[in-house]
């Protein structure tokens, strides 16, 4: 189960650029792995399918170096502040942020 999960993931996150960590935090707790456990597995399995898209990214031309490292300087900030407060956050309200944030990104996605 957990390698089908692994292709799935991969497979949405080389397709949309986005979407495997979902996957895999969604399926792991479903799983009956620990929320902050869950969202620690998810992060480290994606490093290695952001890179793999990445490299195919940017092989065929879709990526532009300069905006990708301004985003990242500021995602690796907030990254770490993130899994700060990942330890200080009960894990009742983990799920609620996490539920709302992928109904907030679902929806602004539709109406564009």
């Amino acid at each position: 189960m957990l390698r089908i999960t692994g292709f799935i993931s991969g497979l949405v996150n080389g397709l949309l650029g986005t979407g495997g960590g979902i996957i895999l935090v969604t399926a792991t707790k479903i799983m009956g792995v620990k929320p902050k456990v869950a969202h620690a597995t998810a992060l480290t399995v994606i490093l290695p399918l952001c890179l793999v898209s990445i490299v195919m990214y940017f092989k065929n031309g879709h990526l532009e170096v300069l905006p990708a490292v301004l985003v990242g300087i500021g995602g690796t900030l907030g990254g770490f502040i993130g899994a700060k407060l990942l330890k200080k956050t009960p894990d009742t309200w983990l799920k609620i942020l996490f539920g709302i944030t992928t109904i907030v990104l679902g929806v602004m996605m539709f109406r564009r």
